[in-house]
């Protein structure tokens, strides 16, 4: 089963995923992307951008080669329609 805790202890904050969140992402609040070279630097980034809320992450199996989208909301602000089945996305908030 997977599930996934992300904590920055700077900021008190938890970011969650698990198997229901795999799959899906948030759509229509991304608001920067990167390629990462894997999930803490995408939540890392996160966590530096006073915007951020939650984010959308793609694992590539290349070296760098990974998506990481910074979202301005969250699936329980956006509503539903905004989150969206994205084969090989994992939504993290």
């Amino acid at each position: 089963m997977f599930s996934g805790i992300l904590l920055d202890l700077q900021r008190n904050n938890i970011l969650t995923s698990n198997i229901d969140k795999a799959n899906y992402a948030l759509k229509g609040h991304v608001i920067t992307s990167f390629k990462v070279p894997d999930v803490d630097e995408c939540s890392r980034r996160c966590f530096l951008d006073s915007r951020c809320l939650s984010f959308n992450y793609e694992f590539s199996g290349l070296q760098g080669q990974n998506s990481c989208e910074l979202n301005n909301s969250t699936r329980s602000f956006s509503g539903q329609p905004s989150f969206v089945k994205t084969p090989g996305f994992i939504y993290y908030e």
